[in-house]
């Protein structure tokens, strides 16, 4: 699983996100995408090993006022 912590047009946004996650001790990084000729920046976590962990990792985010959503990968 990865968990998303944001998404953002401006880098310096999602440096700060990146910041303020580790803060928390949650080692993030930052991904880069076109949608329709936009380019955002995503703040990203993991992989977790599993739902568990990942759902850990959420739940913190949420305690400290941040939304994210968790995806799963192969």
């Amino acid at each position: 699983y990865m968990l998303q912590i944001g998404s953002f047009r401006r880098s310096t946004d999602a440096d700060s996100q990146k910041a303020k996650l580790a803060l928390l001790g949650i080692q993030a990084r930052i991904s880069t995408a076109q949608v329709n000729g936009i380019t955002y920046h995503r703040v990203v976590s993991g992989p977790y090993p599993g739902k568990q962990a990942a759902e850990q990792a959420k739940a913190l985010l949420s305690r400290n006022g941040l939304d994210s959503f968790a995806t799963k990968v192969k």
